[in-house]
C-alpha cells in the first residue's frame, strides 16, 4: 500500500479498480501505524560493538553480530488460518473481550 503511493508510477490501474479506496489517507495512515507499533514492540536491541581496525587506524561498528528472527513462513500460515474473509461492519459481536458493553449475563471478558 505504502509503496504503491509512494512510487506512484508503476501500474496499479487494475488493483485500484478493484479496491478504489486502497489510497484513502485513513488507509495509509493505518500502514504506516502499524509499522510503526511493529518497530516499537519488537525493536532489536542487539548489541552492536565496535572494533579497533588497525589498518584504518579507527573504530568501525562490526555489523556481523547475530539477530533472533522470527519464522516468518510461520507466521503467515498462522495468519491465513486466522484471517477474516468477511466482515459485516455494520454487526455488533456479542461477548466482544474489548467491548463490555456487549457482554451478555456471566461473560466475565
Amino acid at each position: 500500500m505504502i509503496r504503491r503511493k509512494l512510487f506512484s508510477e508503476y501500474d496499479y490501474e487494475q488493483n485500484l479498480k478493484d479496491s478504489p479506496n486502497t489510497l484513502d489517507f485513513e488507509h495509509l495512515d493505518h500502514c504506516v501505524d502499524s509499522i510503526r507499533q511493529s518497530l516499537m514492540c519488537t525493536a532489536d536491541i542487539s548489541v552492536i560493538p565496535f572494533q579497533w581496525i588497525e589498518e584504518k587506524k579507527q573504530l568501525a561498528a562490526r555489523a556481523t553480530i547475530p539477530h533472533v528472527c522470527r519464522d516468518f513462513q510461520q507466521i503467515q500460515e498462522w495468519a491465513k488460518k486466522r484471517a477474516v474473509h468477511e466482515l459485516d461492519m455494520n454487526s455488533r459481536e456479542m461477548n466482544d473481550p474489548l467491548d463490555p458493553d456487549t457482554w451478555l449475563p456471566g461473560f466475565s471478558g
